[in-house]
């Protein structure tokens, strides 16, 4: 996300929302799902894009930087969006995202990183290399 400082906190507000609580609606999730399987198809008439994913796929057997970013076809073709809801709820989780800031805002004390938080919210560290490790709240809610 970027904003300008006097819109960092709505925008941190609406980041928040869409991780703890994605929409998901079936139609949006189809035309999204049409969009990336154009975007694959297009990836694929790229050679320079497709010797990338072999360098990948061969540096990084069998790991998830080995693969392709956009998925296969037949996946996308066939995911649910029950399934899809399933994969957020097990892997969006706050203990595995990692949020970075900068900026004037966020560098100087902001409120925002300092604001008690909504019961469950993420929890952030902040601190410069070599500084003694301390943890602030961003604000947000988790469903």
């Amino acid at each position: 996300m970027r904003a300008l400082a006097e819109h960092v906190e709505l925008g941190l507000d609406i980041l928040c929302d869409i991780l703890c609580r994605p929409a998901l609606r079936p139609e949006e999730v189809d035309a999204e799902r049409q969009v990336i399987l154009e975007e694959v198809l297009m990836h694929r008439d790229e050679p320079m894009d497709v010797v990338q994913e072999q360098f990948a796929n061969a540096m990084f057997p069998n790991h998830p930087l080995g693969r392709e970013v956009l998925g296969e076809p037949e996946v996308i073709r066939k995911v649910t969006v029950p399934a899809i809801r399933s994969f957020f709820d097990e892997h969006y989780l706050p203990g595995n995202m990692v949020i970075a800031a900068a900026g004037t805002s966020i560098m100087n004390g902001s409120p925002l990183v300092s604001k008690p938080a909504s019961p469950g919210a993420m929890m952030v560290a902040s601190r410069a290399p070599g500084a003694p490790r301390r943890r602030r709240r961003a604000r947000g809610r988790v469903s």
